[in-house]
């Protein structure tokens, strides 16, 4: 049987899949209304529109300038080749 490469279900175990920026908004969105709707968040406003701010607010965060990590738990990034 031919696999079609655009299948996700038939992906290979440790392939990496790359999100675009839109996919990782949602999925941001996704994991602020999950935490939402557990905490019985109440305020004025809808949670969906919430967990979009949550994520946009997420997305300003990992496109910040990381400090640079010091002391013991500094961890070194290793590349295999």
């Amino acid at each position: 049987m031919a696999r079609d490469q655009s299948d996700a279900f038939f992906r290979d175990v440790g392939e990496i899949i790359k999100m675009n920026e839109q996919d990782l908004r949602d999925c941001f969105a996704m994991f602020a209304l999950c935490g939402i709707l557990s905490c019985d968040y109440s305020v004025d406003e809808e949670p969906a529109k919430l967990a979009y701010k949550y994520a946009d607010e997420m997305m300003e965060a990992r496109r910040a300038p990381r400090e640079p990590e010091v002391g013991i738990v500094a961890v070194k990034s290793r590349r295999r080749k």
